[in-house]
């Protein structure tokens, strides 16, 4: 048989084509964002389970190191509300307000002394919650111009409900906090108590 008969008789051979490595983040076919290689959390998937649709319990988690937070699951956004209509920032005078913080043990006070809070995954923020819905720095209380702000700098956004009833999800956005109420980093207030932030403003 000659040479070429015998390459004709072979099976075609797939050859890819190599292009620049990606740039991360970015937004795949699937609407998905990625941040790193998947390669080796794709082969491990495919080793489990995939029918559960129970949320991963987080107790003595090991977080691993990435910027951006998993995306919310559906089973949680179906709960996601619209964002409240904007409020008018008027200048205030008079007395300077307090801002007192509560989470789990700890207490942060926040005034025109000490004007500012991080709040987030990573050890460096001010106040660490290890919620895995959570940016590493997911966002800061801020008290500006007599004023305290929450602004968010996260994937999934921060859930806020104040006491006086009213509700809002901001993402990549900043909300003036008044009277007081609890916030959430990453999901609903109600689906997991255990990473409320409580805030009191006096």
């Amino acid at each position: 048989m000659s040479q070429k008969s015998a390459k004709q008789s072979q099976p075609p051979v797939e050859r890819r084509k190599w292009g620049k490595r990606p740039t991360y983040p970015f937004v795949d076919s699937n609407g998905v964002l990625v941040t790193k290689n998947r390669r080796r959390s794709i082969e491990i998937r495919e080793d489990e389970d995939s029918s559960s649709a129970e949320i991963p319990v987080l107790e003595n988690e090991q977080l691993d190191g990435v910027d951006t937070a998993p995306e919310l699951p559906a089973i949680l956004r179906e709960n996601e509300m619209t964002n409240a209509p904007a409020q008018t920032v008027q200048p205030r005078t008079g007395k300077d307000e307090s801002m007192q913080l509560s989470f789990q043990k700890w207490n942060i006070k926040l005034s025109a002394q000490e004007t500012r809070c991080s709040l987030g995954r990573d050890q460096s923020c001010d106040l660490v919650l290890l919620n895995r819905f959570a940016s590493r720095r997911h966002g800061r209380m801020e008290w500006r111009n007599g004023r305290f702000y929450f602004c968010d700098h996260s994937f999934n956004g921060t859930y806020i409900d104040f006491d006086d009833g009213r509700s809002t999800h901001i993402c990549r956005d900043e909300v003036v906090l008044s009277g007081s109420g609890i916030l959430s980093l990453g999901k609903p207030t109600n689906v997991e108590k255990e990473f409320v932030v409580r805030f009191d403003i006096s």
